[in-house]
């Protein structure tokens, strides 16, 4: 496995590695730029394609507020790397030009919400065509029970699988 952000890297995936992690990357630039970027590579390279394994921060919260600032805190700083403001530059989120972490681009990132629409999202990954996921709570300031409530979710939703 090795870790890719921009389209050459997930073509060097393609050829080289047996799979690709994100890392703060919005779910329809995987769709979009990514895999595709992948798949032609290791196509060329008379291989199937990798798989993919998608950095996805969440939590279980209805308080937007809270959630803002934990992914402003936690997430919010990578438009301000110059690869990271290309990539969401190129998926479509010009703001990132100026490092800006728009709530835009928060919303298209963090999964957040109650139980059910979190749960809704999560399931949803797959048709991103998204292979497996590394999910990241959201550690909220002045709710401890956040995270608890996240991973009692995220726990339950893998004993679906």
């Amino acid at each position: 496995m090795a870790s890719a952000l921009r389209p050459n890297a997930w073509g060097v995936v393609g050829e080289l590695a047996e799979g690709g992690i994100s890392w703060v990357t919005p779910l329809d630039y995987h769709r979009d730029a990514a895999i595709p970027a992948m798949e032609a590579a290791a196509t060329k390279a008379g291989k199937p394609r990798p798989k993919v394994v998608a950095h996805v921060p969440v939590v279980v919260s209805t308080d937007e507020a809270a959630v803002t600032a934990a992914a402003n805190r936690q997430v919010g700083n990578y438009p301000r790397i110059p690869f990271y403001s290309a990539m969401w530059q190129s998926a479509g989120y010009p703001e990132a030009k100026d490092g800006t972490f728009s709530d835009r681009m928060r919303e298209t990132l963090v999964i957040s919400g109650d139980a059910e629409s979190v749960a809704t999202r999560i399931r949803e990954i797959s048709s991103y065509g998204v292979d497996e996921v590394i999910m990241m709570p959201l550690l909220l300031e002045n709710d401890h029970t956040a995270r608890d409530r996240t991973v009692e979710l995220l726990g339950s939703l893998a004993k679906e699988s």
